[in-house]
């Protein structure tokens, strides 16, 4: 594998080097939080197996999650240790894999196939409804798994930040980015 020189900014050097259950990074739009996710992801992806679950509330194609970008920021990487499928993501050299969900609408039985994830990536976070968060949270329970999640908050209300950030424990990393 070739060294590729990655720019990962301040705000986001927690993703890869420090274990939190949950890490969720908010702010307005243009904040940098998918570009970092993706690169972060894709960094981890080419240095260990891991399987990353990439979640939204609303999926109704691999067209509607962040494949296309990780896909673009492999491209302008030159990492061309990865594989893109129709339904998945996989790094030919460790095995990682990544796969795309949307939360709409499952249920306990037909999210199953999230079992084993070590980081799950919830983008548009301020969009997931307090049932899809009750059904995914205790899903994601392979031992030192975790939990990324990127938003432009929107209500005190929104029910990830209740559950998550509105009053954070140790397990929890909350930053603010713009």
């Amino acid at each position: 594998m070739d060294k590729v020189s990655v720019k990962i900014a301040k705000p986001f050097k927690k993703l890869l080097t420090e274990h939190y259950r949950y890490k969720l990074y908010w702010g307005g739009r243009a904040g940098g939080k998918s570009f970092a996710f993706a690169d972060c992801l894709l960094l981890l992806a080419r240095k260990k197996t891991m399987r990353v679950a990439c979640v939204r509330e609303t999926q109704n194609s691999i067209k509607d999650s962040v494949y296309q970008l990780l896909k673009d920021r492999a491209i302008y990487y030159g990492f061309n240790d990865f594989a893109f499928y129709e339904d998945r993501v996989e790094n030919v050299v460790t095995g990682s894999k990544f796969i795309f969900k949307g939360l709409k609408d499952q249920n306990s039985q037909n999210i199953k196939s999230l079992e084993g994830v070590d980081i799950c990536w919830i983008e548009e976070g301020q969009s997931i409804s307090k049932n899809s968060w009750d059904i995914l949270n205790p899903t994601i329970r392979k031992p030192n798994s975790e939990i990324w999640i990127s938003m432009n908050r929107q209500e005190e209300n929104d029910p990830i930040w209740k559950a998550v950030a509105s009053q954070p424990d140790e397990r929890t990393f909350v930053c603010k980015v713009n």
